[in-house]
């Protein structure tokens, strides 16, 4: 499985060509460890221990990130095609690819730079589950997609929910995002 997504991943960074001719040497144990942390049980068993976390720190008055972090990634591009193709995501039944089944989502926090403007796409499914991928900006973290899924695992008890969330960094032009470079993007979300 682990040498099928790294499959998936060259091709998704790099085209199809790069599958045929491989990447970088370079590069090659940056996508590895990348093809690995995104197999989904992988993921799955991450973002349980990191929820865990965030929990029982909060307990403490801590505030600490309940989600999976993935380095940053060169660019939007490689971020954004990530976060639109994740594979935990798909095995529970989210597609970002299929916009017939999506809603867009609205920045609605008052914090944020990106309040009222769409920044991503939201999609429920029949059981009540959720899944969210929206582009993010936070000056202490930087650029980065988020990916939220909220699953019902049993019908019969739907107030249950198991949260399973997800930030994939990125850079601008080989450095961090600015604010504004962020906002640019942002455009291309907007109706």
């Amino acid at each position: 499985m682990r040498y099928i997504n790294l499959i998936i991943i060259i091709t998704i960074f790099h085209g199809p060509a790069a599958v045929a001719k491989g990447p970088a040497p370079s590069s090659c144990s940056k996508w590895a460890k990348l093809a690995e942390q995104i197999e989904p049980r992988s993921f799955f068993e991450q973002a349980r221990k990191k929820s865990v976390e965030a929990r029982e720190a909060a307990k403490n008055g801590i505030k600490i990130p309940g989600e999976v972090i993935y380095e940053q990634l060169d660019t939007f591009d490689q971020a954004r095609n990530l976060a639109f193709n994740f594979p935990p995501g798909e095995s529970l039944g989210i597609s970002f690819r299929d916009y017939s089944r999506l809603d867009r989502f609205q920045v609605t926090m008052d914090s944020s730079s990106l309040k009222g403007k769409y920044v991503g796409w939201k999609q429920k499914l029949p059981d009540g589950s959720v899944g969210v991928v929206r582009l993010d900006w936070e000056p202490g973290r930087g650029a980065h997609f988020n990916l939220e899924y909220e699953k019902i695992p049993n019908k019969a008890n739907p107030s249950v929910r198991e949260n399973f969330k997800a930030a994939i960094h990125f850079k601008c032009q080989g450095r961090p995002c600015t604010e504004a470079e962020i906002l640019a993007l942002a455009r291309q979300f907007q109706p």
